[in-house]
Protein backbone atom coordinates (compact mmCIF):
# COMPACT_ATOMS: atom_id res chain seq x y z
CA UNK A 1 0.00 0.00 0.00
CA UNK A 2 2.48 2.07 1.04
CA UNK A 3 4.32 1.33 -2.73
CA UNK A 4 1.22 2.65 -4.21
CA UNK A 5 0.73 5.92 -1.91
CA UNK A 6 4.02 6.99 -2.98
CA UNK A 7 3.13 6.77 -6.43
CA UNK A 8 -0.21 8.26 -6.23
CA UNK A 9 0.67 11.43 -4.42
CA UNK A 10 2.52 13.23 -6.95
CA UNK A 11 -1.23 13.35 -8.31
CA UNK A 12 -2.29 14.91 -5.48
CA UNK A 13 0.62 17.40 -5.34
CA UNK A 14 -0.61 18.61 -8.45
CA UNK A 15 -4.25 19.15 -7.46
CA UNK A 16 -2.75 21.12 -4.00
CA UNK A 17 -0.23 22.83 -5.30
CA UNK A 18 -0.92 23.58 -8.82
CA UNK A 19 0.08 26.95 -8.09
CA UNK A 20 3.67 25.90 -7.27
CA UNK A 21 5.60 25.92 -10.69
CA UNK A 22 7.42 23.12 -9.59
CA UNK A 23 10.84 22.25 -11.02
CA UNK A 24 11.52 20.22 -13.57
CA UNK A 25 15.08 18.81 -13.01
CA UNK A 26 14.91 15.01 -15.22
CA UNK A 27 17.37 12.98 -13.10
CA UNK A 28 19.00 12.56 -10.03
CA UNK A 29 22.54 11.36 -9.32
CA UNK A 30 25.79 13.43 -10.03
CA UNK A 31 26.13 14.90 -13.50
CA UNK A 32 28.47 13.67 -15.95
CA UNK A 33 31.80 14.60 -15.72
CA UNK A 34 32.22 16.87 -18.29
CA UNK A 35 34.87 15.00 -20.39
CA UNK A 36 35.54 16.61 -23.80
CA UNK A 37 37.31 14.71 -26.54
CA UNK A 38 39.79 17.75 -27.59
CA UNK A 39 41.80 20.30 -25.97
CA UNK A 40 40.75 23.79 -25.88
CA UNK A 41 42.36 25.24 -29.01
CA UNK A 42 42.99 28.78 -27.85
CA UNK A 43 42.87 31.04 -24.59
CA UNK A 44 40.89 34.29 -26.19
CA UNK A 45 40.47 37.31 -24.99
CA UNK A 46 36.88 39.62 -25.39
CA UNK A 47 36.26 43.00 -25.78
CA UNK A 48 36.99 45.44 -22.83
CA UNK A 49 35.04 43.95 -19.63
CA UNK A 50 34.48 40.26 -20.82
CA UNK A 51 36.14 37.24 -19.00
CA UNK A 52 38.39 35.19 -20.77
CA UNK A 53 37.46 32.13 -22.27
CA UNK A 54 39.44 29.06 -23.07
CA UNK A 55 37.58 28.14 -26.69
CA UNK A 56 37.36 24.32 -27.26
CA UNK A 57 37.25 22.18 -30.34
CA UNK A 58 33.74 21.67 -31.03
CA UNK A 59 33.83 19.98 -34.35
CA UNK A 60 32.16 16.72 -34.25
CA UNK A 61 29.09 15.50 -32.44
CA UNK A 62 30.81 13.26 -30.58
CA UNK A 63 32.79 16.69 -28.61
CA UNK A 64 29.00 17.65 -28.34
CA UNK A 65 27.82 15.23 -26.52
CA UNK A 66 31.12 15.09 -24.70
CA UNK A 67 30.35 18.60 -22.96
CA UNK A 68 27.60 17.85 -20.24
CA UNK A 69 28.63 20.23 -17.55
CA UNK A 70 28.87 23.44 -16.92
CA UNK A 71 30.29 25.46 -13.79
CA UNK A 72 27.38 26.34 -11.74
CA UNK A 73 26.18 22.77 -12.10
CA UNK A 74 28.06 22.14 -8.64
CA UNK A 75 25.70 24.60 -6.82
CA UNK A 76 22.60 23.57 -9.06
CA UNK A 77 19.96 20.59 -8.17
CA UNK A 78 18.89 20.28 -11.35
CA UNK A 79 20.03 16.79 -11.82
CA UNK A 80 18.87 15.53 -8.02
CA UNK A 81 15.72 17.33 -8.00
CA UNK A 82 14.05 14.21 -8.44
CA UNK A 83 15.53 12.81 -5.97
CA UNK A 84 14.37 15.28 -3.63
CA UNK A 85 10.62 15.06 -5.48
CA UNK A 86 10.66 10.91 -4.89
CA UNK A 87 11.79 11.37 -1.00
CA UNK A 88 8.89 13.91 -0.53
CA UNK A 89 6.25 11.92 -2.12
CA UNK A 90 7.30 9.09 0.22
CA UNK A 91 7.16 10.91 3.42
CA UNK A 92 3.75 12.56 1.90
CA UNK A 93 2.35 9.17 1.40
CA UNK A 94 3.68 7.67 4.20
CA UNK A 95 1.90 10.59 6.68
CA UNK A 96 -1.41 10.17 4.47
CA UNK A 97 -1.55 6.17 4.71
CA UNK A 98 -1.19 6.62 8.78
CA UNK A 99 -3.87 9.52 8.68
CA UNK A 100 -6.16 6.21 7.80
CA UNK A 101 -6.41 7.65 4.18
CA UNK A 102 -7.07 4.99 1.04
CA UNK A 103 -5.12 6.35 -1.63
CA UNK A 104 -6.16 3.67 -4.30
CA UNK A 105 -8.47 6.03 -6.24
CA UNK A 106 -5.73 7.45 -7.73
CA UNK A 107 -4.26 4.82 -9.17
CA UNK A 108 -5.09 5.15 -13.09
CA UNK A 109 -3.78 8.47 -12.48
CA UNK A 110 -0.65 8.19 -11.40
CA UNK A 111 2.17 9.39 -13.63
CA UNK A 112 3.01 8.04 -17.05
CA UNK A 113 6.38 7.87 -17.15
CA UNK A 114 7.75 5.97 -14.07
CA UNK A 115 11.12 7.23 -14.57
CA UNK A 116 11.87 11.01 -16.66
CA UNK A 117 12.63 10.53 -20.40
CA UNK A 118 16.04 11.41 -21.98
CA UNK A 119 17.59 14.76 -21.41
CA UNK A 120 18.64 16.71 -24.13
CA UNK A 121 22.53 17.47 -24.92
CA UNK A 122 23.87 19.92 -22.22
CA UNK A 123 24.73 22.20 -25.75
CA UNK A 124 20.82 21.95 -26.74
CA UNK A 125 20.63 25.08 -25.47
CA UNK A 126 22.90 26.86 -28.47
CA UNK A 127 20.81 25.08 -30.97
CA UNK A 128 20.15 22.22 -32.69
CA UNK A 129 23.48 19.92 -33.07
CA UNK A 130 22.61 15.95 -34.15
CA UNK A 131 22.25 15.59 -37.53
CA UNK A 132 20.27 12.08 -37.54
CA UNK A 133 17.33 13.95 -34.86
CA UNK A 134 17.46 17.24 -38.20
CA UNK A 135 16.91 15.11 -40.66
CA UNK A 136 13.97 13.21 -39.76
CA UNK A 137 12.70 16.14 -37.47
CA UNK A 138 13.98 19.18 -38.23
CA UNK A 139 13.81 21.85 -35.58
CA UNK A 140 10.88 19.92 -33.77
CA UNK A 141 12.14 18.13 -30.48
CA UNK A 142 12.06 14.21 -30.81
CA UNK A 143 9.63 12.05 -29.21
CA UNK A 144 12.05 10.44 -27.16
CA UNK A 145 12.46 13.56 -25.17
CA UNK A 146 9.49 14.59 -24.37
CA UNK A 147 7.14 13.59 -21.80
CA UNK A 148 3.25 13.16 -21.60
CA UNK A 149 1.51 15.49 -23.57
CA UNK A 150 -1.48 16.04 -21.84
CA UNK A 151 -1.85 13.61 -18.28
CA UNK A 152 -5.24 12.70 -16.93
CA UNK A 153 -6.79 15.09 -14.56
CA UNK A 154 -7.02 12.71 -11.31
CA UNK A 155 -10.09 13.33 -9.16
CA UNK A 156 -10.88 16.26 -6.64
CA UNK A 157 -9.49 15.37 -3.24
CA UNK A 158 -12.05 15.53 -0.39
CA UNK A 159 -11.98 18.52 2.38
CA UNK A 160 -10.61 15.87 5.05
CA UNK A 161 -7.77 14.77 1.94
CA UNK A 162 -6.95 18.61 1.54
CA UNK A 163 -6.54 19.69 5.07
CA UNK A 164 -4.25 16.35 6.09
CA UNK A 165 -2.24 17.33 3.03
CA UNK A 166 -1.83 21.31 3.64
CA UNK A 167 -3.50 21.73 7.02
CA UNK A 168 -6.59 23.58 8.10
CA UNK A 169 -7.36 26.49 5.48
CA UNK A 170 -8.09 28.92 7.81
CA UNK A 171 -4.37 28.17 9.13
CA UNK A 172 -2.59 27.92 6.17
CA UNK A 173 -0.61 31.17 5.79
CA UNK A 174 -1.28 33.22 2.15
CA UNK A 175 0.46 32.22 -1.15
CA UNK A 176 3.50 33.30 -1.21
CA UNK A 177 5.82 34.61 -3.85
CA UNK A 178 9.12 33.97 -5.27
CA UNK A 179 10.77 36.16 -8.08
CA UNK A 180 13.59 34.31 -10.07
CA UNK A 181 14.87 33.82 -13.84
CA UNK A 182 11.56 33.25 -15.31
CA UNK A 183 9.38 35.40 -13.44
CA UNK A 184 6.78 35.55 -10.62
CA UNK A 185 5.67 32.10 -8.89
CA UNK A 186 2.77 31.45 -6.07
CA UNK A 187 3.12 28.70 -3.79
CA UNK A 188 -0.17 27.95 -1.92
CA UNK A 189 0.84 28.04 1.74
CA UNK A 190 0.71 24.80 4.46
CA UNK A 191 0.80 24.32 8.46
CA UNK A 192 4.01 22.82 9.87
CA UNK A 193 2.23 20.27 11.19
CA UNK A 194 0.68 19.35 7.61
CA UNK A 195 1.82 16.44 5.92
CA UNK A 196 3.52 18.34 3.20
CA UNK A 197 4.84 20.59 5.89
CA UNK A 198 6.29 17.43 7.43
CA UNK A 199 7.92 16.10 4.46
CA UNK A 200 10.16 19.64 3.82
CA UNK A 201 10.99 19.60 7.44
CA UNK A 202 12.24 15.70 7.74
CA UNK A 203 14.43 17.18 4.60
CA UNK A 204 15.60 20.16 6.37
CA UNK A 205 14.54 22.32 3.42
CA UNK A 206 14.38 25.98 4.80
CA UNK A 207 12.30 27.33 1.89
CA UNK A 208 10.44 24.84 -0.01
CA UNK A 209 9.56 27.06 -2.78
CA UNK A 210 13.63 27.30 -3.61
CA UNK A 211 13.65 23.72 -4.16
CA UNK A 212 10.62 23.95 -6.54
CA UNK A 213 12.60 26.71 -8.73
CA UNK A 214 14.43 23.11 -10.27
CA UNK A 215 18.24 24.20 -9.49
CA UNK A 216 17.43 24.60 -5.38
CA UNK A 217 18.39 28.36 -5.15
CA UNK A 218 16.78 31.17 -6.40
CA UNK A 219 20.11 32.61 -6.87
CA UNK A 220 21.83 29.50 -8.73
CA UNK A 221 18.43 30.07 -10.88
CA UNK A 222 19.48 33.51 -11.45
CA UNK A 223 23.00 33.27 -12.21
CA UNK A 224 22.22 30.71 -14.83
CA UNK A 225 19.86 32.34 -16.57
CA UNK A 226 22.37 35.55 -16.00
CA UNK A 227 25.28 34.52 -17.79
CA UNK A 228 23.69 32.68 -20.05
CA UNK A 229 22.19 36.31 -21.59
CA UNK A 230 25.65 38.21 -20.99
CA UNK A 231 27.60 35.36 -23.00
CA UNK A 232 24.94 35.52 -25.63
CA UNK A 233 25.52 39.24 -26.16
CA UNK A 234 29.54 38.62 -25.52
CA UNK A 235 31.73 40.09 -28.71
CA UNK A 236 32.99 36.46 -29.06
CA UNK A 237 29.39 34.77 -29.42
CA UNK A 238 28.44 37.48 -31.93
CA UNK A 239 31.10 37.12 -34.04
CA UNK A 240 30.55 33.55 -34.02
CA UNK A 241 26.67 34.04 -34.83
CA UNK A 242 28.33 36.17 -38.08
CA UNK A 243 30.33 33.16 -39.24
CA UNK A 244 27.69 30.23 -38.68
CA UNK A 245 25.67 33.08 -40.71
CA UNK A 246 27.52 33.76 -43.82
CA UNK A 247 27.74 29.83 -43.45
CA UNK A 248 24.58 29.47 -43.68
CA UNK A 249 24.09 32.26 -46.49
CA UNK A 250 26.01 30.00 -48.69
CA UNK A 251 24.02 26.91 -48.04
CA UNK A 252 21.12 29.44 -49.34
CA UNK A 253 19.53 30.28 -46.09
CA UNK A 254 19.75 34.19 -44.72
CA UNK A 255 19.71 34.35 -41.03
CA UNK A 256 21.12 35.95 -39.03
CA UNK A 257 21.82 33.24 -35.77
CA UNK A 258 20.64 30.02 -34.44
CA UNK A 259 18.07 31.53 -32.42
CA UNK A 260 16.26 33.41 -35.38
CA UNK A 261 16.68 30.31 -37.91
CA UNK A 262 14.40 27.80 -35.29
CA UNK A 263 12.55 30.60 -34.94
CA UNK A 264 11.72 30.83 -38.57
CA UNK A 265 11.83 27.35 -39.86
CA UNK A 266 10.70 25.84 -37.10
CA UNK A 267 7.61 27.23 -37.44
CA UNK A 268 6.79 25.96 -41.34
CA UNK A 269 5.85 22.31 -42.25
CA UNK A 270 8.49 19.57 -40.44
CA UNK A 271 9.45 18.55 -44.14
CA UNK A 272 10.13 22.37 -45.24
CA UNK A 273 12.04 22.79 -41.97
CA UNK A 274 14.36 20.22 -42.51
CA UNK A 275 16.91 21.54 -45.04
CA UNK A 276 17.58 24.44 -43.17
CA UNK A 277 18.03 22.20 -39.72
CA UNK A 278 20.50 20.39 -41.80
CA UNK A 279 22.68 23.02 -42.73
CA UNK A 280 22.34 24.59 -39.34
CA UNK A 281 24.07 21.51 -37.79
CA UNK A 282 26.48 21.94 -40.74
CA UNK A 283 27.55 25.29 -40.06
CA UNK A 284 27.50 24.78 -36.67
CA UNK A 285 30.46 22.62 -36.61
CA UNK A 286 31.98 24.15 -39.98
CA UNK A 287 32.86 27.62 -37.65
CA UNK A 288 33.12 26.02 -33.88
CA UNK A 289 30.15 27.48 -33.06
CA UNK A 290 29.47 25.12 -29.83
CA UNK A 291 32.50 25.58 -28.54
CA UNK A 292 32.62 29.20 -28.78
CA UNK A 293 29.16 29.36 -27.06
CA UNK A 294 30.56 26.72 -24.44
CA UNK A 295 34.06 27.96 -23.86
CA UNK A 296 32.64 32.42 -23.38
CA UNK A 297 29.10 30.65 -20.83
CA UNK A 298 32.16 28.67 -18.92
CA UNK A 299 33.96 32.02 -18.50
CA UNK A 300 31.29 33.95 -17.29
CA UNK A 301 29.98 31.94 -15.15
CA UNK A 302 33.60 30.77 -13.41
CA UNK A 303 33.47 34.60 -12.74
CA UNK A 304 29.97 34.13 -11.32
CA UNK A 305 31.38 32.04 -8.77
CA UNK A 306 34.38 34.00 -7.79
CA UNK A 307 31.87 37.10 -7.06
CA UNK A 308 29.25 35.14 -5.07
CA UNK A 309 31.84 32.06 -3.65
CA UNK A 310 30.55 32.32 0.09
CA UNK A 311 26.69 32.44 -0.82
CA UNK A 312 27.15 29.06 -3.25
CA UNK A 313 29.08 27.34 -0.50
CA UNK A 314 26.22 27.85 2.00
CA UNK A 315 23.74 26.78 -0.55
CA UNK A 316 25.73 23.69 -2.04
CA UNK A 317 26.48 22.97 2.16
CA UNK A 318 22.30 23.02 2.98
CA UNK A 319 21.92 21.22 -0.61
CA UNK A 320 24.47 18.72 0.56
CA UNK A 321 22.35 18.00 3.78
CA UNK A 322 19.26 17.14 2.21
CA UNK A 323 20.37 15.01 -0.41
CA UNK A 324 21.47 12.74 2.22
CA UNK A 325 18.15 12.69 3.79
CA UNK A 326 16.43 12.25 0.71
CA UNK A 327 18.57 9.34 -0.21
CA UNK A 328 18.04 7.41 2.81
CA UNK A 329 14.66 8.27 2.40
CA UNK A 330 14.26 6.79 -1.23
CA UNK A 331 16.09 3.53 -0.11
CA UNK A 332 14.34 2.68 2.81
Amino acid sequence: MRRLAAELVPWLLVLALAACGSGTGPGHGEPPANAPTADAVATVEGAPGEPVAEIPVISTEAQMLAHTALPLDAYSLEFDHQLIEKARDKLVADCLVEMGFDLSQYAPYRPLFPEPPPRLPRLRQYGVGIMAEVQQYGYDTPPKYAGPSQPPVPPPMSEALATALMGPVEERPPAEPLEYGPGTVYFPGFTPDSCIGRSWAALEVADHREISTGHGSVLVTNLIVETFNRAKTDSRVVAADDAWSACMKEKGFDVPSPHEAEITYGQLDRAAGIPAATADVECKYATNYFGIRYGVEVAYQKAAIEEHFQELEAIAAAHRITLEKAKAIVDE
